[in-house]
């Protein structure tokens, strides 16, 4: 029977032990004060999960959270920093504009026929101020960093030489991370905000490095490199694998082949020293890639040649030749005997119109005469490609012959670029009397030296010489590695580069060529003016009649495509630099010969033609005549000057110091250009400032859902942790009051 007051029901008496009871009822009640602590803790923290073994997954879960919205906060800090850099920039920029403003006045004030030398005198000191004063706004600092140096925000970007403005920052922007792979450009340089520094010279010449042993595989094809691989190498006695994949220079790849090619097999500079030639000892030798790579093409030896094959296949199965498939016993007869196979195969891919000759077939002879020899006649940097589903010849890019004689590797610029090298070996000129002459001269000072590179070994050496010249100019790589570009730092002087009695600058590229040269630089600073609508009209031998408006024109080319290219011209007039001379114009009409003579005539009040020196009238003689010809008179080209605001108020200070009326009236035009300058800074400054604002709005907004998500996980429901604290707190007494009962000893707990 079942005894009363106990937990067992059973028809068997069972004893329980009392050290079984004690464990029983403390972890009841250790379980219970463990309830009522995670409780307390839950209202004093307001979290339900205190430690992540509380729960793992949502712990996970809510890490993943916070991380996110630490991060969401980071970027908005850093866009907040980025607002008011650029909030601080904008403000730069419209007191600089002020200052614009006031010079505009100043000039439309002193051309007036009012004005006095007296006035012009005081005045052009009061633009010497405010250029003191543009530099200083210029210089302004954020957190101690200068705003406009670029990356270099440790050294104030501008500074007052001799009455000129010279620019000490670079060109390089400043990202902030405003989100995952996301950043915005928060500073605008000198050139961006003031146009500081667009006096520049574009090297027009290729500088065609030749390839050397110490030219880097990375600088080869125009700076692409080469695929790091392997390259199969068959002399026609043995082939072998060579591994370039650790080659840094040609040098490395020269050697390897040497060290580890098939035997006879020798690799050298090639004799254009634009690559790598291979020759065999054996007369064959042919380059394949391996394992589909493009190591040897980049290299430029697999290029077009000659493929030899054996093992023609069976019927049904294919050779593809330069993507045209042949089908054997179908494109071309299966013999009964090799030879005629290799004869029939030959003449299916003479014969095929999709190849159209580019490759030629021929029967090997005796006592080859199974063999195929495939040559190719592309053009140079094509590749032979032939694929033999029979497996006696797999994907094989290459050349066959005695030699190979590798393509073009064309490598570009690098600092490294030996002098001697440059012009593809041919060098530079360095023999007496050569070297450039740089002049950069203000109204105030000139900076003028020459530059002898005889001690240059490298493109380095010679950029370091130019750049430490002492002229406040610098020279880079261009950004297409073919050439060099020489830019003036300096605000308000007049930058040019001669040569020193030898060919040196035309070599570099950098003798700036008349058909160069902007319109506002000719005729010794004065420019071409052009007026609403048409500026000249030229009247041909024929008759027919040109107008040309030359308001939208930069330079002198510009001026030269828009008579060359006219509707009217149909090829019968070709305006060019007089070849002779090379610093006038010249026309030459080769038109019908209908009596009219050549003549350039100014319309609508315009100077234009006079200016280019152009106006005039070449009579027609009786008869039938050669070409009319006329010949400008001479330009008289300046140095190029810097179109930045700091140029502006140099000019204008200059010409009010000259009393030059005609000189104050074209600062107008330069005046107006800063202000549309300054205004497009603004723009692009509130266009990011907007961007900002856009993306902290979102970020808040995410941040927002983020914590919601955040708040489900990790708060606790207040209400109910209290009532299971409440019941916690009824169950611990209870088990307390049943462990008072049950643990109390008896007779039995000693038997």
């Amino acid at each position: 029977m079942a005894i009363s007051g106990t937990p067992f029901a059973s028809s068997v008496f069972s004893r329980v032990t009392g050290t079984l009871s004690r464990s029983v009822v403390l972890a009841n009640i250790t379980r219970a004060q463990q309830a009522i602590l995670k409780a307390q803790e839950q209202l004093s923290t307001g979290n339900q999960i205190i430690r992540p073994s509380d729960d793992p997954v949502k712990s996970h879960q809510a890490l993943a959270y916070q991380r996110r919205i630490a991060r969401s906060a980071q970027y908005v800090r850093n866009m907040s920093v980025a607002d008011t850099r650029l909030g601080q920039t904008d403000s730069t920029l419209g007191d600089v504009r002020e200052v614009v403003l006031r010079a505009r006045e100043i000039m439309l004030s002193e051309v007036q026929d009012s004005a006095t030398v007296e006035s012009r005198h005081l005045s052009a000191y009061e633009v010497e101020e405010l250029m003191r004063q543009s530099v200083a706004m210029a210089n302004i600092q954020f957190e101690n960093r200068y705003l406009f140096s670029g990356s270099a925000t440790e050294r104030a970007p501008f500074e007052l030489v001799n009455g000129s403005v010279v620019y000490c920052g670079n060109t390089a922007a400043i990202n902030t991370n405003i989100s995952d792979g996301i950043t915005i450009q928060t500073n605008l340089t000198g050139p961006d905000a003031f146009g500081a520094l667009t006096a520049e010279i574009e090297g027009d010449a290729d500088l065609n490095p030749a390839v050397v042993g110490g030219t880097k595989l990375a600088d080869l094809n125009g700076g692409g490199g080469v695929a790091a691989g392997r390259i199969l190498i068959d002399s026609g006695v043995t082939t072998a694998t060579v591994d370039l994949s650790e080659s840094e220079t040609v040098q490395d790849v020269v050697d390897k082949i040497n060290n580890f090619g098939p035997a006879g097999v020798t690799a050298a500079i090639n004799g254009a020293a634009n690559g790598i030639a291979l020759t065999s000892a054996t007369g064959y030798v042919k380059v394949s890639e391996v394992d589909n790579g493009t190591t040897a093409r980049d290299l430029g030896l697999a290029t077009a040649g000659t493929v030899t094959f054996t093992a023609l296949p069976a019927i049904g199965e294919t050779i593809t030749v330069n993507g045209t498939t042949f089908i054997a016993g179908v494109d071309f007869v299966i013999g009964p005997t090799t030879i005629a196979t290799a004869a029939n195969f030959a003449a299916a891919v003479n014969a095929s119109p999709a190849l159209n000759g580019a490759v030629s077939a021929a029967q090997d002879i005796a006592p080859n005469d199974n063999r195929v020899i495939l040559t190719a006649t592309l053009a140079a940097g094509n590749v032979l490609d032939v694929y033999d589903t029979s497996a006696s010849i797999t994907s094989i890019e290459g050349s066959g012959g005695a030699g190979i004689v590798g393509g073009d590797t064309d490598p570009s610029l690098s600092l490294a670029t030996l002098r001697t090298a440059l012009r593809g070996g041919a060098g530079i000129d360095v023999a007496p009397p050569s070297g450039i002459v740089i002049n950069n001269v203000s109204s105030q000072a000139a900076y003028n030296a020459t530059v002898d590179f005889a001690g240059a070994t490298t493109l380095e050496d010679m950029i370091n010489m130019i750049n430490d010249s002492g002229t406040y100019v610098f020279a880079e790589i261009n950004d297409d590695g073919t050439g060099i570009n020489v830019v003036s730092r300096l605000n308000g002087a007049r930058f040019s580069i001669a040569e020193n009695g030898g060919t040196t600058a035309a070599e570099l590229g950098i003798l700036l060529p008349l058909s160069r040269v902007r319109l506002c630089d000719l005729n010794n600073g004065i420019g071409v003016h052009s007026v609403y609508g048409n500026d000249f009209r030229i009247t041909l031998q024929s008759g027919a009649t040109l107008e040309v408006d030359v308001s939208d024109a930069k330079t002198v080319q510009d001026v030269l495509d828009l008579i060359n290219n006219h509707p009217n011209n149909g090829g019968a007039l070709l305006a060019q630099v007089d070849p002779g001379t090379g610093d006038r114009l010249r026309l030459t009409d080769s038109s019908v010969d209908n009596g009219f003579s050549l003549t350039v005539e100014r319309i609508n009040g315009s100077f234009a033609a006079d200016n280019l020196g152009i106006s005039g009238l070449v009579a027609n003689p009786p008869g039938p005549n050669p070409p009319l010809v006329l010949t400008g008179t001479a330009l008289n080209p300046v140095g190029i000057q810097t179109e930045s605001i700091f140029t502006t108020l140099a000019n204008l200070r200059d010409a009010l110091r000259a009393n030059d009326r005609n000189a104050i009236s074209r600062t107008g035009d330069r005046i107006d250009d800063a202000d549309d300058l300054l205004l497009g800074a603004r723009a692009t400054v509130g266009a990011r400032c907007e961007r900002i604002e856009t993306m902290t709005n979102w970020l808040e907004r995410e941040s927002l859902e983020l914590e919601g998500l955040l708040s489900e996980i990790v708060d606790a429901d207040l209400a109910e942790v209290a009532t299971r604290l409440q019941l916690q707190q009824t169950i611990l007494e209870a088990g307390l009051a049943a462990a008072a009962r049950i643990l109390q000893t008896s007779l039995l707990n000693f038997m």
